[in-house]
């Protein structure tokens, strides 16, 4: 997918109250501005692969993970103290079909678009594809990226609903 769009992609998962970028193309990717992403922590509300994981969780888990994010002392986690906005967001992350993040705090520098990657209900975790903020706005990014990163998200899916039959 990086060759095909020259953007960087990332595999995270959830790990405890953050997602952890588990593989990344950010080292071969010619338009990468962070090569160093494998290991590194997000906030589930406040990235791309977070929104996506929370929003097409099983609605149980959903609400579990917004009740342990409520009670954290992350200010990373300060908006699930907030359950209307929580709700809004999570909604809006529903009705689009991913998670989406354009600057913020964290990395005003980049945006990005996230998918779930499920089994059944289950979210096993995210991929994510990630743009300089000042190259391309949100919309350029999605336009460019989102197909690409669901052909991508389906063949994963497909291998590994394959491999749970074997």
């Amino acid at each position: 997918m990086t060759r095909r769009i020259s953007w960087p992609c990332d595999v995270a998962t959830l790990s405890g109250l953050k997602m952890v970028i588990r593989d990344t193309t950010h080292p071969i990717a010619p338009l990468s501005i962070d090569r160093n992403m494998a290991g590194q922590e997000m906030p589930i509300l406040r990235s791309s692969s977070g929104l996506a994981c929370i929003a097409f969780a099983p609605a149980e888990e959903r609400t579990t993970l917004l009740g342990l994010l409520a009670r954290s002392g992350d200010p990373d986690d300060a908006l699930a103290r907030d359950p209307a906005q929580a709700s809004r967001l999570i909604a809006a992350t529903r009705r689009r079909g991913y998670g989406l993040r354009q600057g913020g705090q964290i990395w005003p520098h980049t945006g990005a678009v996230a998918l779930p990657i499920r089994v059944g209900k289950r979210v096993l975790g995210c991929i994510n594809t990630v743009w300089m903020a000042r190259v391309l706005d949100y919309k350029e990014g999605v336009d460019r990226c989102l197909g690409p990163l669901r052909e991508t998200q389906t063949i994963i899916e497909e291998q590994l609903t394959r491999q749970k039959t074997v």
